[in-house]
């Protein structure tokens, strides 16, 4: 790929992916929510689900994200976030969905 992904088509694709899941809110950050992302660059995503997810569900949505954009994917959940880190993904943090 020669040029990032836009941010709209990250929004949209995020939004109708998550639409169908126990997630309450999904956010973007890093170098795609500041709209300076790279061809090489990964794509940031925090979740919050509705209910205690597990590992493999999160896997597979990490999967099939990277399935349907074409890009590596790194997802977390906010509550897995360390209390150091959270200030630092607060500065950028856009949320894309949210129920």
């Amino acid at each position: 790929m020669s040029t990032a992904i836009p941010f709209e088509h990250i929004t949209r694709a995020l939004r109708a992916y998550f639409a169908g899941k126990p997630i309450r809110r999904v956010a973007v950050f890093g170098s795609y929510a500041r709209e300076q992302a790279r061809p090489d660059s990964d794509l940031d995503v925090l979740v919050t689900p509705e209910h205690p997810v597990g590992l493999l569900a999160l896997a597979g949505y990490q999967c099939d994200l990277e399935d349907l954009l074409g890009i590596k994917v790194d997802l977390g959940t906010e509550a897995g976030v360390s209390k150091w880190v959270r200030p630092l993904i607060a500065r950028d943090l856009r949320v894309v969905y949210e129920k």
